[in-house]
């Protein structure tokens, strides 16, 4: 299942990355494009009834997209947290109960002010809490070679370490270093 929330879900890409096998792949593949947040929301929570025995990952890509574009008083503000709270226990819950991996895909954002120009996650807290694994990818040099960073994972002896991906017609492929 694939949540396409801010619209970049790429037909082209997946035929790329099928290799000639488009058609048996994408009868697998169940897209929904909400077009707001309230939309997202609904969908969410009724996810579980679109789940069954055969589906193995939910993508939410990208699960901060049209919460990020809401914007308004404090109150609409903390009410947009609580529901995108929300929207994370239902995939939790879903994930535990169903046995089904699911995938977040967030926007970022940088803090100017803060020591380094860091650049983290919309709604990071939230994010953060919800995710037993946060892998991180991070721009090089080189616009197709990506640094990912394990920063979280839900095992305590879990090493968190880092590689370079490169970005290929396949996919991701580890990069020589």
């Amino acid at each position: 299942m694939y949540v396409d929330a801010d619209g970049s879900f790429s037909h082209d890409r997946l035929a790329q990355l099928a290799e000639g096998d488009l058609e048996r792949i994408s009868a697998d593949i169940v897209l929904f494009v909400p077009e707001t947040f309230p939309e997202q929301t609904s969908l969410i929570e009724r996810m579980k009834n679109f789940v069954t025995e055969t589906t193995g990952l939910i993508v939410v890509d990208t699960v901060s997209s049209l919460y990020r574009s809401f914007s308004g008083s404090s109150e609409e503000v903390f009410a947009q947290n609580r529901e995108l709270n929300r929207q994370l226990a239902y995939l939790s819950e879903l994930a535990s109960m169903r046995h089904v991996a699911v995938l977040l895909v967030s926007q970022v954002h940088a803090h100017p002010l803060r020591q380094g120009n860091q650049i983290e996650p919309v709604a990071k807290r939230i994010l953060t809490y919800w995710s037993e694994v946060v892998l991180r990818l991070s721009p090089t040099r080189d616009s197709m070679i990506k640094l990912a960073q394990l920063e979280h994972h839900y095992l305590p002896n879990v090493p968190l370490a880092s590689c370079l991906l490169r970005i290929t017609e396949r996919g991701f492929e580890k990069a020589d270093e």
